[in-house]
């Protein structure tokens, strides 16, 4: 199937960081002030990027179908690349965990990628935190041309 007809048939929309997405999930028992956890179906085309974003919980992203994805994360360990896909033998997984309050975003290596973010606890776009290229540039100056590519100001 095309990027274009999964869009369709699970009636997804476009998300703010970039891609589309439709929620599939969310556990009603409440943690605090948090659904436990939630669950997203998640689809990246080609040369549109998830953008660095940061959320409070940890995500753990589950690989279905199309091309391998990259999952880049900035955090106090510094940069981390995850290769999720299908091809062990090339490096990929079918799940990367990342952590809260990491700064992350995403790139299809194909002509798009289909997964499954799970959030615990639940996500709420009220935690939810586009990068902006100036403060996170200052912050990993090192990956300077990375930041640029997935942020959008």
């Amino acid at each position: 199937m095309s990027a274009k007809e999964w869009i369709r048939r699970l009636n997804m929309t476009q998300h703010p960081e970039g891609g589309w997405y439709v929620e599939s999930f969310r556990d009603p028992r409440i943690i605090d002030d948090r659904n436990a956890s939630t669950a997203i179906y998640f689809l990246l085309e080609k040369g549109v990027p998830s953008h660095f974003h940061q959320i409070r919980s940890a995500e753990m992203w589950h690989f279905y179908c199309g091309a391998p994805l990259v999952v880049h994360e900035l955090s106090a360990k510094g940069y981390t690349e995850h290769m999720v896909g299908a091809n062990w033998s090339n490096g990929e997984s079918f799940q990367a965990t990342i952590p809260a309050f990491s700064w992350f975003g995403a790139e299809t290596m194909g002509a798009y990628s289909l997964v499954g973010c799970t959030v615990a606890p639940g996500f709420s776009f009220q935690d939810f935190t586009l990068a902006k290229r100036e403060e996170l540039t200052k912050r990993y100056g090192d990956h300077a041309q990375l930041i640029e590519r997935f942020t959008r100001d």
